[in-house]
């Protein structure tokens, strides 16, 4: 079960918190003013790969298909790196404001 939580709760809680995630009952994120920044999770969490390129490469599998399933146009990793610049330029430019 993922449950989030703020950083005074990490803090004041820490060793229960470790304990629960350390059995695999529990998973935690932890949010830092209001957005999720890391999360907490024993060994037994783990549903599937644990080697980061594997489970990279299984995410990418799985929006393949949606993509394909849709009938969606594929991008190039060109197009992708142009949607990312624009929106960060757009958040950026939305900040300035």
């Amino acid at each position: 079960m993922d449950k989030v939580i703020d950083t005074r709760t990490l803090v004041e809680q820490a060793d229960a918190i470790l304990d629960e995630a350390g059995t695999g009952t529990a998973r935690f994120t932890v949010a830092r003013d209001g957005k999720p920044d890391v999360v907490i999770s024993g060994p037994a969490a783990a549903d599937g790969p644990t080697d980061l390129h594997e489970r990279f490469g299984q995410a990418l599998e799985r929006i393949w298909a949606h993509v394909e399933a849709r009938g969606l146009p594929p991008m190039t990793m060109e197009e992708i790196d142009e949607e990312i610049a624009a929106y960060r330029r757009e958040e950026r430019d939305a900040a300035i404001k």
